[in-house]
């Protein structure tokens, strides 16, 4: 399915998809040029997220442990954003949250149009993310510790930024 961002915009849908005890996302994915921008198109530059999912019940003190739900705490996302050096490059982000602590980690990049899939597989306390280019090249392996006590929560979409909106109309390409 191809999700556009539209300019001006953060989201390119706002349907979420719920899961249940499922113990790997498969996702497969390719960025069209219209992804690249200018470091100078936009304010502020966030990473931009392409797909995962939150598990956003956890625990919370200072009252004694109470469950709560927020949005993105327990979760796996891949991000992007372009590479500023080369027009034709998308570089890919791991971003986690174990119970608040949000960890991103640069783990490799793609070509814009070049096809990719990736693999985030949950395992008691942690995940693994695995990310393949088109030529079927591991571009990164990697265990990430999470809460994984309640196994069931919603798939998260293409976004753009953190404050700043879409400079353009932004095209995906993805399935999973």
């Amino acid at each position: 399915m191809i999700y556009t961002i539209k300019e001006g915009n953060h989201r390119s849908t706002w349907i979420p998809k719920l899961w249940f005890l499922k113990r790997t996302h498969r996702y497969s994915a390719a960025f069209d040029y219209n992804c690249w921008h200018d470091r100078d198109d936009i304010e502020f530059t966030g990473i931009n997220k392409l797909c995962g999912f939150s598990m956003p019940i956890h625990a919370e003190q200072p009252f004694g442990k109470w469950l709560v739900i927020k949005h993105l705490v327990n979760s796996v996302v891949i991000g992007w954003m372009p590479n500023f050096e080369r027009e034709d490059v998308i570089n890919l982000y791991v971003i986690t949250d174990n119970n608040g602590v949000e960890k991103r980690v640069l783990v490799g990049s793609v070509l814009t149009l070049e096809p990719f899939s990736v693999a985030i597989k949950i395992f008691k306390g942690k995940c693994e993310v695995t990310i393949i280019n088109g030529h079927e090249d591991v571009i990164h392996k990697g265990e990430y510790s999470m809460n994984t006590l309640f196994r069931f929560g919603y798939k998260l979409f293409p976004f753009f930024g953190g404050k700043s909106e879409a400079p353009n109309d932004m095209n995906i390409l993805l399935y999973g």
